[in-house]
């Protein structure tokens, strides 16, 4: 969920990525006892915010003292401005008493799992590419980094700001290295091949429903029912949307909507103020007794996500800008 790629270059087609992988991210609170969807949607969701990182990692930036600013400034502060706010609202209703432990949830990943791992993720990727510098090396040893992630997590040891979660997704991000290291060679394939790979990440979906009922993906948990399967299926399913996306929004003629731009620059502001507002939602309706279908419930809350949380964002774009990371535009 970095908002900038290499130099603070935008790239269209990987805001669309982000924006396709927030919405299913944000679907996913709303439907969290539908099987069938994690199945389909958890190989591609998360794996693919850690693939677009290793995919716009600034690779020119070989500096410790460089890389541990652009952090600080792009994914540090974002995440405290964005989480903090909130304990100390929470410390204002039930006590000071809830602060230490509410910091401890932020930094722990308790809460917004997803923010310290990919700050541990970042780390250790960076200091990968700088001491492997080529591409087999780098591969050898995020790969084995994962290894490591997997045994860990199935021990439940370095579970403390998702540490753990962070060493798995090195193979993540390595996808994304790959994929950039041969982006000349991917882009000469044609959509018959694509569109192949769809039908078997679609028939592996299925496959899975079959022999791992009730089981899915989860990043968050380290859980993988089956290591090769899953591998396979992640694989299969991140290369063939990074693939298309790129085909498509690259395409003569073809041009992202400006607001799809935004959602993808904005994932931050959406992923950790997504579940507050949806709880105001979820409060207002239970203060007016009302009560919803289920659909219609979770297209109101979709619904109310996604403009309550843009305008939280374009506010914050306009006024400060530093919260996201940014620069404010000169007049």
């Amino acid at each position: 969920m970095r908002m900038g790629g290499a130099k603070g270059r935008r790239i269209d087609w990987v805001d669309a990525l982000r924006a396709l992988a927030m919405f299913f991210v944000i679907l996913g609170h709303h439907l969290n006892d539908v099987t069938g969807y994690f199945v389909f949607t958890s190989p591609i969701k998360i794996p693919l915010f850690f693939m677009i990182t290793g995919c716009v990692f600034n690779y020119g930036r070989t500096r410790i003292g460089g890389f541990f600013k652009s952090l600080f400034f792009k994914l540090i502060v974002p995440w405290l401005c964005l989480t903090v706010p909130f304990v100390l609202i929470r410390a204002i209703v039930s006590g000071p008493s809830i602060i230490p432990q509410g910091l401890y949830n932020i930094v722990s990943g308790t809460e917004a799992w997803y923010m310290p791992c990919l700050a541990v993720a970042e780390i250790i990727w960076f200091f990968i590419c700088k001491l492997g510098k080529k591409p087999l090396p780098i591969s050898i040893a995020a790969a084995a980094v994962c290894v490591l992630g997997v045994l860990a997590g199935r021990r439940g040891i370095l579970d403390f700001a998702m540490i753990s979660r962070a060493m798995t997704a090195q193979l993540f991000i390595l996808m994304g290295y790959l994929f950039k290291t041969h982006e000349e060679r991917i882009e000469r394939i044609g959509w018959a091949p694509l569109a192949t790979l769809a039908a078997v990440y679609i028939g592996m979906g299925f496959v899975s429903l079959k022999v791992w009922p009730e089981s899915c993906i989860d990043v968050h948990l380290n859980s993988y029912y089956s290591y090769p399967f899953c591998l396979a299926v992640i694989l299969i399913g991140c290369f063939t949307v990074f693939a298309a996306a790129k085909k498509l929004c690259e395409r003569e003629g073809v041009k992202v909507p400006r607001l799809i731009c935004f959602l993808g620059q904005t994932t931050l502001v959406y992923y950790l103020l997504n579940p507050y507002n949806g709880l105001i939602l979820t409060k207002a309706l239970a203060m007016l007794h009302i009560e919803l279908p289920r659909a219609l419930d979770i297209a109101a809350h979709m619904i109310f996500t996604y403009v309550s949380c843009g305008v939280e964002a374009a506010l914050i774009l306009r006024f400060c800008p530093w919260v996201l990371g940014r620069k404010k535009k000169r007049e």
